[in-house]
């Protein structure tokens, strides 16, 4: 029998994932494909790149689209708070049984003679 738990040190899970980011859905499609509809907080699609090289505390100029590697394109990915983020897959993993411990900071992990994990 595997049991699963995933250990926060914050109060609630993503209390100390404060920043934005630009998420590329293809793990969140493999994982749970119904994402859309169990509500993920991805709500704002990426709709344009702009990249621009300072020039000086006054000055920029836009880099052309196609001078940006491909892996900077945001095309199908979104805009989101990973704060947000965090929440709803603490959600989606207590669904699934796993054991959420917030509040919990761990500085080790303890084994058994087994190799087993005993406790943190």
């Amino acid at each position: 029998m595997n049991l699963w738990c995933v250990v926060e040190k914050g109060s609630e899970f993503g209390a100390h994932t404060l920043s934005g980011a630009v998420i590329e859905p293809r793990a969140l499609n493999e994982l749970i494909p119904d994402w859309k509809e169990k509500g993920a907080p991805l709500n704002v699609p990426a709709t344009e790149d702009r990249f621009y090289y300072l020039n000086s505390a006054t000055r920029s100029t836009q880099v052309p689209h196609s001078l940006i590697p491909g892996p900077m394109h945001n095309d199908g990915n979104y805009i989101v708070s990973l704060g947000n983020v965090v929440r709803w897959l603490a959600v989606q993993a207590e669904e699934l049984e796993v054991m959420m411990f917030p509040g919990f900071p761990a500085d080790d992990i303890l084994y058994n003679d087994d190799g087993s994990v005993k406790g943190f």
